[in-house]
């Protein structure tokens, strides 16, 4: 895609989707050229021990111990995965970047 090749990445809980033990999901946001897809990291947090702010897990917590290298190893891939698109000419999606990251090339993600 030529033009701009913008890339963000988040993370962030949904407070009112908890589990019996009161844990909720993390959900990564990529934003890639203005548009956006989410998808489940497939971790669970007790929000009181979630930084709304930095958009990870509070460093002095056993969970954000856990959690916060690999929210940033997810970070990485999307990265890595938004500059082999532009090496390779393919167009820039939040679905291309999100199918490299997975490993699952043709896997459909949300809007």
């Amino acid at each position: 895609m030529k033009g701009r090749n913008t890339l963000g990445v988040l993370f962030y809980i949904r407070k009112n989707r908890s589990d019996k033990t009161g844990k909720v999901d993390i959900i990564m946001r990529i934003t890639a050229n203005g548009e956006q897809s989410t998808v489940s990291t497939n971790r669970k947090i007790n929000p009181k021990s979630w930084d709304k702010i930095r958009r990870k897990a509070m460093q002095k917590s056993k969970e954000g111990e856990d959690i916060n290298p690999y929210l940033e190893t997810l970070r990485m891939k999307a990265y890595e995965a938004h500059r082999q698109l532009i090496d390779e000419g393919r167009t820039i999606t939040p679905d291309a970047i999100l199918s490299l990251v997975s490993g699952h090339q043709n896997r459909e993600y949300s809007h």
